[in-house]
């Protein structure tokens, strides 16, 4: 029961650190975005149109690259979890029965 209540506890601060960072590249994203908007309805292009217009296309892919990407983790995460919850519960389950033969093997000799 006891370890039931610190995986919930762990597990919210493991969710609360991931929305607080999740909020964090999301606003920065959404500054690249309004950088990005900025730079392509300006008035003084420079001297070079098409190299400055390669550049934002670039930077523009990037950025939403990189949305992408933090979406896409947090599915990885999960998958990654479950994967090592089941692994850690195999694991323990092993240990368990090894102790069980163990303790059963000692039971057997004290006799």
């Amino acid at each position: 029961k006891e370890a039931e209540k610190i995986r919930v506890v762990y597990k919210n601060i493991m969710m609360d650190e991931w929305a607080i960072y999740k909020v964090e590249i999301e606003n920065r994203i959404k500054t690249g975005d309004v950088k990005i908007q900025e730079l392509k309805f300006r008035k003084d292009f420079p001297e070079n149109k098409n190299k400055f217009n390669r550049q934002i296309t670039r930077l523009e892919k990037r950025n939403n690259d990189l949305r992408k990407k933090m979406d896409n983790y947090h599915e990885e995460v999960k998958a990654k979890w479950e994967k090592f919850k089941v692994s850690m519960a195999n694991d323990i389950d092993g240990v368990a029965i090894e102790l069980k033969d163990v303790t059963l093997d000692n039971k057997k000799k004290d006799k």
